[in-house]
């Protein structure tokens, strides 16, 4: 998993493939999204967003069909 190193971020860590992205969260819960369902247009911008190491979590509050569309990782 790679470090998000965003401090202000509540994110700790990601890793994506090609259709998804696992968001491992400050509080320890991890959460993949994959297309489908969730639009690929949305996957893209969280790859983008991560590797950037800004706005990620931002993103997925502000969209909450991609934050309800999340699946727990265990």
């Amino acid at each position: 998993m790679r470090s998000y190193v965003n401090s202000a971020s509540g994110i700790e860590g990601y890793n994506f493939g090609d259709a998804w992205i696992h968001v491992r969260f400050r509080d320890g819960k991890s959460y993949e999204y994959r297309s489908p369902p969730i639009s690929r247009h949305h996957i893209e911008k969280m790859k983008h967003l991560a590797d950037s190491q800004d706005g990620l979590n931002t993103y997925i509050n502000q969209n909450r069909d991609v934050y309800m569309a999340g699946k727990p990782v265990m």
